[in-house]
């Protein structure tokens, strides 16, 4: 039997397409206060997309966005104050002051240093020194002058082979090592390259080597000291590059290093040998 139906029936499959359609226009409506698109244009472009349709949707900036600069400035960059000149030179001067200071301490250690290492070396050297055979010589009183003479006019044997070996220091000195060069009478040693000390009257001590050795005939009767000037020790020098004050004096002893009085002569007897010789 044909079935009949009421002009109020309406089917199941459209009152499923109706609740659909309005629950999607209604979050349709919602969703667009949310992403700031008016409702309408929200659902044509989701509309469009079901049916594959290209739909293009621009952004709504609000007036509030409008208002805002590109480029927001923090306040740290806002409050930066420029240095002027005056101020950027007077860093620069209190750097170089601290640098100075720096290194002007730096220096300063490095001087203690040093000396530290030269004591060091000094007492070691003393040590072994003190080891070594040697005599004690005596030496007249008032001997501080000490003469000095031209290293170029020693030109023949041994003086002239010693001075192969010889440099001259800061003040005109010849050395050999750390020994100076110096003419002694024949009373102390007459073997060139005979290691000694002139110890001083205040303890100081420096190092020598003959060099040369003084004439019998210019000496006083102990071949001890110069028969004019009462010189006991002779420096040998390079005059060109002596210091004036040793100079203008006619003696070294105007140099500090080399003020003062003699108290004795230490000669080293195991530098008096040949075989000692390295020249």
């Amino acid at each position: 039997m044909k079935k009949k139906w009421n002009k109020f029936y309406l089917p199941p499959v459209f009152l499923v397409t109706f609740t659909l359609t309005w629950t999607w226009i209604s979050s349709g409506q919602t969703g667009a206060k949310n992403t700031g698109f008016p409702a309408g244009q929200r659902l044509q472009s989701e509309m469009g997309a079901v049916s594959g349709q290209a739909v293009t949707t621009a952004a709504v900036v609000s007036e509030s966005d409008k208002k805002k600069p590109k480029f927001a400035r923090s306040d740290a960059l806002q409050n930066v104050k420029v240095a002027t000149p005056e101020q950027i030179r007077e860093s620069e001067k209190k750097l170089a002051k601290e640098l100075a200071k720096d290194e002007a301490k730096a220096k300063a250690v490095a001087e203690k240093k040093k000396k530290a290492m030269q004591k060091k070396a000094a007492l070691k050297r003393a040590q072994k020194e003190a080891k070594r055979p040697h005599v004690f010589k005596t030496v007249p009183a008032n001997n501080e002058v000490k003469k000095y003479e031209r290293y170029t006019l020693l030109t023949k044997w041994r003086q002239a082979d010693l001075q192969k070996l010889a440099h001259t220091d800061k003040n005109g000195m010849r050395k050999v090592g750390k020994r100076y060069c110096v003419a002694l009478g024949s009373y102390y040693t007459t073997t060139i390259g005979t290691e000694f000390d002139l110890i001083m009257a205040d303890g100081r001590v420096i190092p020598c080597i003959l060099g040369d050795v003084k004439s019998d005939q210019h000496t006083d009767a102990k071949h001890q000291r110069g028969n004019n000037d009462g010189c006991v020790a002779e420096f040998i020098v390079d005059d060109s590059k002596l210091v004036d004050a040793a100079k203008n004096g006619g003696s070294v002893h105007y140099i500090p290093e080399f003020s003062g009085e003699i108290k004795k002569i230490k000669i080293y007897t195991d530098s008096s040998d040949e075989k000692y010789f390295h020249f």
